[in-house]
């Protein structure tokens, strides 16, 4: 799109799917809106690319709780197939270097670090101080279970949210063929103003309006919808400098 906006009702600033899920309220309301984006495409975690003639996500892939997600609903209404079948991670192929016995091992050790954690979190909040020793043997194993699940290592995972999450879930989890990251791409709005490679240098607000600093110039809002993640927030928080 050609030029930039100096005034809208309302900036979103980031076009994943929480952004993209703001513009679709948007659309309809009467409201101007611009939606800037730093990276170069749509989708945010929600990146899906072709290789091989496969549909391959790089991001988030899974449809959790997919019985009662709302990308679900999204998902059948635009077009895309879901695929329903039982995830294949609890299988293990040919029993290569994991046999049966260890499996069922591995799991329980699991199933009781999640118990305690849900039972009795920690005054810490660190989900890494129930593990027990005890359960050393697998000690490894319950930390690639939560990079798998989470993200990253028990020592950085917060009991309580982990605990929310899992209480919270239906353990329903399907995919969509065609990729999560090309759900959340197609479910931009045709009319919706996105400005990509758009990063926000700083926001700052006065008596009468907000102003959105990028290197594309300054946008005055109305308001300003921040659909940033929190590990994006973490880091401006480390830099002073940005003005965020």
């Amino acid at each position: 799109m050609t030029g930039f906006p100096s005034e809208v009702d309302i900036a979103v600033i980031g076009a994943g799917a929480a952004g993209i899920g703001a513009a679709r309220r948007l659309a309809c309301s009467g409201l101007s809106t611009a939606i800037l984006e730093a990276l170069p495409r749509l989708g945010g975690r929600a990146w899906t690319r072709r290789a091989a003639g496969v549909s391959l996500d790089l991001g988030c892939g899974w449809l959790h709780s997919a019985d009662r997600n709302p990308w679900t609903r999204l998902a059948e209404e635009t077009g895309f197939e879901v695929d329903r079948r039982t995830p294949a991670w609890g299988t293990q192929y040919r029993d290569l270097g994991f046999p049966a016995p260890d499996r069922e091992a591995a799991r329980d050790a699991f199933a009781r670090w999640n118990k305690r954690l849900v039972a009795m979190p920690p005054s810490s909040d660190c989900a890494a101080d129930l593990l027990l020793e005890a359960d050393a043997r697998w000690t490894p194993y319950l930390q690639a279970m939560s990079g798998f699940i989470s993200g990253n290592e028990l020592q950085r995972i917060p009991a309580k949210d982990y605990a929310a999450y899992d209480t919270a879930s239906s353990y329903v989890n399907w995919r969509v063929s065609a990729g999560y990251g090309a759900l959340v791409a197609a479910s931009l709005p045709n009319s919706a103003d996105v400005r990509l490679s758009t990063p926000v240098e700083a926001i700052s607000l006065d008596e009468r309006r907000i102003s959105v600093r990028t290197p594309a110039g300054i946008l005055h809002a109305r308001a300003v919808i921040l659909t940033v993640s929190s590990n994006i927030l973490a880091v401006r928080r480390q830099r002073p400098k940005s003005g965020i």
